[in-house]
């Protein structure tokens, strides 16, 4: 199942379906993530974490996302994909 980052949404879908995955949508992780990030460096960010969620696999996308978090915009973005990428 696939939310939007809801507060508790989450943990009432496990508690409904208790062997259901529960992730956030891309799109709204995308969104959350740029929040932190200014007009000038948005065309910087926004091919680094394309480069993650496109990933062929997950090892793939853990090893662009360790990447981008040791980049320079990298640590602050990174703090919305914490508990959500490496959870899925």
């Amino acid at each position: 199942m696939r939310c939007d980052g809801l507060s508790g949404f989450p943990e009432a879908i496990e508690a409904t379906w208790p062997q259901a995955t529960v992730q956030t949508c891309v799109v709204h992780l995308i969104r959350a993530s740029m929040r932190f990030v200014s007009d000038k460096d948005r065309r910087q960010v926004a091919p680094a974490l394309k480069a993650i969620y496109t990933a062929p696999t997950v090892e793939a996308a853990e090893t662009a996302l360790m990447e981008f978090e040791t980049s320079e915009l990298g640590p602050l973005v990174c703090l919305t994909f914490d508990g959500t990428v490496r959870s899925t």
